[in-house]
């Protein structure tokens, strides 16, 4: 999600595109009031997009945006073990991560 702020005196059409991997992806723009208006969009692929704002046909400085979706790693990842419910002062507590995938990330505890 992102904010966009208009002068309060411009009441033009709020347009924003999101291009990428995921063509079905869209924009929704919710006024806040006093010119601000709040973008949210739901990417449901990783990879390169591009986020295009307009107000009143006219792009808006900096747009077209990059924008970089990285894969949600923790969905492919699951925990068990004793030591996920249950743990005794000064002995390790075991359990075990799995995870899947080429690029599994990191794991902290």
């Amino acid at each position: 999600a992102f904010k966009v702020q208009t002068p309060e005196a411009e009441t033009g059409k709020l347009v924003v595109r999101v291009e990428g991997p995921d063509s079905a992806c869209k924009a929704t723009i919710s006024d806040q009031g006093g010119g601000c208006s709040q973008v949210t969009y739901t990417p449901k692929q990783p990879g390169d997009y591009l986020v295009h704002v307009t107000l009143d046909g006219e792009k808006i400085p900096g747009s077209a945006f990059k924008v970089q979706v990285k894969p949600n790693l923790a969905r492919d990842a699951r925990a068990e073990g004793p030591g996920l419910s249950t743990a005794t002062v000064r002995a390790a507590a075991k359990f075990k991560v799995y995870t899947k995938g080429p690029d599994a990330g990191s794991l902290e505890v």
